[in-house]
């Protein structure tokens, strides 16, 4: 029995190990500030994925109480172990926003990234949100293209937080009402942002990662103490 313990355990560990997680971005290099009611910038070159970092956005929407239109700013700060800060407090909201990466400028051809070798999941790493309202909503895309052009897009609502928490975005099944069409083999464009101002307010990014399925994890690392009390009972 110990045998058959010690040997589901090794394949249970191995079902936690079998994906290292890929860092996207962590912000620890191309430190730059944005500012103004529409910017862009693309830094090719970087140790990220793509090797080409790109923030734009076009357009400021200020919610309610009514204030004069004022800048937004976006900064990378490379300090600290890296952080990607979103100012618009009190209550500015960037339009057509993205933070894009899809190597289309340095390392041409586009990139073709394997993010199944790595996972299913998009973990994103907070220090903390601050929106009107109590939340802002981010629009997730990822695009594909190996026999055909393939995409993902999320609407992904996140809450207002203090301390640091992490945002976790499947990438498999189904995605209605929009559709799944990505092959997560071949990644040619990540990008998190809001097209219609769904962000009045601030956030810090600490981190991007593509990461395994977190339940697949928990399920094997739960298995193995429910094995070792079947042994007890049958020893």
């Amino acid at each position: 029995m110990f045998a058959r313990l010690f040997f589901v355990s090794i394949v249970g560990l191995s079902a936690i190990h079998a994906h290292a997680d890929l860092l996207i971005d962590d912000f620890t290099s191309g430190p730059t500030t944005l500012s103004g009611l529409s910017a862009s910038l693309t830094q090719p070159g970087l140790p990220v994925l793509g090797g080409d970092r790109a923030i734009a956005w076009n357009g400021v929407i200020v919610t309610d109480p009514p204030a004069p239109i004022s800048a937004m700013t976006m900064t990378v700060d490379a300090s600290n172990g890296g952080s990607f800060i979103y100012n618009g407090s009190p209550n500015r909201s960037a339009t057509n926003f993205q933070l894009r990466y899809s190597g289309w400028i340095s390392s041409p051809p586009k990139m073709n990234v394997d993010l199944g070798a790595y996972g299913d999941t998009i973990a994103i790493d907070f220090a903390s949100a601050n929106f009107v309202g109590g939340h802002g909503n981010f629009d997730i895309v990822l695009n594909s293209e190996s026999d055909t052009m393939g995409g993902l897009y999320k609407f992904v609502r996140v809450d207002n937080s203090t301390t640091p928490f992490t945002l976790l975005v499947p990438l498999g099944g189904p995605n209605p009402p929009y559709g799944n069409t990505l092959d997560i083999h071949h990644i040619t464009e990540l990008s998190i942002g809001t097209a219609n101002g769904n962000l009045p307010g601030s956030f810090v990014i600490t981190s991007i990662r593509a990461v395994p399925e977190p339940i697949s994890a928990l399920f094997a690392a739960a298995l193995i103490p429910y094995l070792m009390g079947r042994a007890k009972r049958n020893r």
